[in-house]
């Protein structure tokens, strides 16, 4: 798009009145609502699932972190000890 069709565009949208915006808005939201029908939600199961998938590679991941942070950090006092 050119710079010239941009500023046209801008120009337009600040000429609307009130009401104009307000019908954009509220088409907005009625599109908005249209595509949330579409989506696929997933079950209570799928949901209760993968939450439990989330929470047990949260805690294996921050296991292992701690792990690396206590051997780094003792790697660190032998080095400066020496």
């Amino acid at each position: 798009m050119a710079v010239k069709e941009i500023a046209h565009k801008n120009k337009k949208v600040e000429q609307q009145g009130f009401i104009a915006k307000l019908q954009s808005l509220f088409a907005y939201f009625i599109n908005a609502r249209m595509e949330l029908r579409k989506v696929s939600w997933p079950t209570r199961k799928e949901t209760i699932t993968t939450g439990i998938v989330v929470f047990v590679v949260v805690v294996v991941v921050s296991l292992f972190l701690g792990l690396v942070d206590v051997i780094i950090s003792g790697l660190i006092r032998y080095i400066l000890s020496l």
